[in-house]
Order: structure tokens, then C-alpha cells, then sequence
């Protein structure tokens, strides 16, 4: 398996969207619509359970994908995990 250093490309993939678990997603209906209802959301059966995407980009990326901030980024930008493109990416266990 590659680091997640081999594994970046500077893509900027990572900094397009949110991404969150949820414990339960479905509604009284059992449907998703509450949350499919706001543009660029959409929720995911994932491996580890349901998550919701939220497809947005960060202020503080470039038109090229690039960081603006890179040096300065949050740890929480410093501590994903990118496990290429391909795959879904995750953060490091801590």
C-alpha cells in the first residue's frame, strides 16, 4: 500500500468537498430527502457507515487546485489521509 504522501497528486480532490458520518441519515420514511434536498449534498452507504457529501470548495483553494494556505493549512487539513482519487479517502487514526 502506498503512503498517502505516494499516494497525493495535488489534485485538490480532497479540498472540493465535506464529508461527515452520520449515525442515522433516513427520516420517519425511512428516505434521505431532508438532506438531498440541499444542492451538492448527497448521502453515501459507505464501509464504515452512512456518510453525507457535501460537494463544496474550500475559500482557500486556487483556480489551478492548489492551496493558497498550504503551510499555514488547520491540522485537520494536515492530518487526511489520501489514498488516491480512485478510492475513498479517510482521515488518520490518531
Amino acid at each position: 500500500m502506498r503512503s498517502s504522501r505516494e499516494a497525493c497528486t495535488a489534485c485538490g480532490f480532497c479540498c472540493t468537498y465535506l464529508e461527515f458520518r452520520v449515525k442515522n441519515p433516513r427520516n420517519a420514511e425511512g428516505d434521505v430527502f431532508w438532506l438531498e434536498s440541499h444542492p451538492g449534498a448527497s448521502v453515501e452507504e459507505m464501509p464504515y457507515g452512512p456518510t453525507v457529501r457535501i460537494q463544496t470548495a474550500c475559500v482557500h483553494l486556487s483556480e489551478d487546485g492548489k492551496c493558497r494556505v498550504y503551510e499555514e493549512r488547520p491540522d485537520i487539513c494536515r492530518s487526511f489521509l489520501c489514498v488516491g482519487r480512485e478510492n475513498e479517502p479517510t482521515m488518520k487514526e490518531e
